[in-house]
């Protein structure tokens, strides 16, 4: 993964990442997880920027709500709530 090959982020190694994190395939939940993870610990090094695909028509058609709803049987449809009301529009464009 990026963070092997480059390193950790941290303040002087600094990552940015443009957007459709949700369609990461099968483990984008994670993904976006950990990167919000670094950005709480050491908000200097990562950046992340929302794309189209952080957007709930596009994540629906290509696959988030599914991996979502997969994961987290019965509480898929208040993780999937949040990341569509609350944390994708937190996102910077």
């Amino acid at each position: 993964w990026v963070f092997f090959k480059y390193g950790w982020p941290s303040a002087k190694n600094q990552y940015l990442f443009n957007g459709d994190i949700v369609d990461r395939g099968g483990h984008a939940l994670e993904i976006l997880l950990l990167l919000f993870a670094i950005k709480k610990d050491v908000p200097s090094a990562v950046h992340i920027q929302r794309g189209n695909h952080e957007d709930v028509q596009c994540s629906l058609h290509f696959g988030f709500r599914a991996e979502v709803q997969s994961k987290f049987e019965h509480h898929g449809g208040i993780l999937w709530n949040l990341c569509g009301n609350l944390v994708f529009p937190w996102m910077p464009l």
